[in-house]
């Protein structure tokens, strides 16, 4: 009986050591090793983090206050010329939130293109709708010597001088696809409001064959010290040499 009271009394001391090792553990537990169990913050209301000490296994809880909305922007429909709306989104709980917006205004780059709209930085509008088709004649007897159709026009600023690029496809040829071979027109950049002449250029393409596409690029209208911001002008579009 003795010797079973003893064991029994030595057990319950042994269980009181441990016991009293696990305080001491988590006494001395920095709690730095923990992971997140629940957070019942809001973007509108302050809420309680709950965490547990991977060490120890200790549970802690701690006060948060809101987080505030975090909005990004999902949308804007203005333009470089046209005021809008803009919405904008919040990452956590998806409140959006709709602004009115100005007009954002042109960016023109080194090119003298617009990053946000591709508008050219001055007023050039063209005398014909593109596609269209032109002909290319002998200064004599009006003899059509191919056609083919104009798809693009655009401008860029090199070296303070404007260059215009064409772009298109040649549709015909009187002698067969493989007969005259080459297209010929010519543009003409005019103030709108007084006709003055402000520059000219041609193009001029061989070795096309009929339903071949082209792209001829940089040949100079004018100096951009020739234009100004607030005038208008027309560019026409004549087929043939002048």
């Amino acid at each position: 009986m003795n010797k079973r009271i003893l064991a029994l009394l030595l057990a319950v001391v042994s269980c009181i050591g441990v016991c009293l090792s696990l305080v001491g553990c988590n006494d001395e537990c920095a709690h730095t090793n923990k992971m997140l169990i629940k957070d019942t913050t809001t973007c509108v209301a302050n809420g309680i983090v709950t965490y547990q000490c991977r060490d120890c296994g200790i549970t802690i809880e701690q006060e948060k206050n809101a987080l505030g909305h975090n909005y990004e922007i999902i949308s804007n429909t203005a333009t470089c010329t046209t005021n809008g709306l803009q919405t904008s989104q919040c990452s956590r709980c998806q409140k959006r939130e709709v602004v009115n917006v100005a007009a954002k205004g042109h960016s023109y780059g080194y090119k003298g293109i617009c990053s946000i709209c591709s508008k050219f930085q001055y007023d050039i509008q063209l005398s014909v709708s593109l596609p269209k088709e032109f002909k290319y004649e002998y200064k004599a007897g009006n003899h059509i010597y191919s056609k083919f159709i104009l798809t693009k026009l655009s401008f860029q600023i090199e070296y303070s001088s404007i260059y215009i690029n064409f772009e298109g496809e040649k549709t015909y040829d009187e002698d067969g696809a493989y007969g005259n071979e080459r297209i010929y027109c010519t543009v003409v950049l005019k103030e709108k409001d007084t006709g003055k002449i402000i520059g000219s250029d041609s193009l001029y393409a061989t070795n096309l064959i009929v339903g071949q596409t082209f792209k001829n690029d940089y040949h100079k209208i004018c100096n951009v010290s020739d234009l100004e911001s607030g005038k208008t002008y027309i560019l026409e579009v004549v087929d043939r040499i002048i």
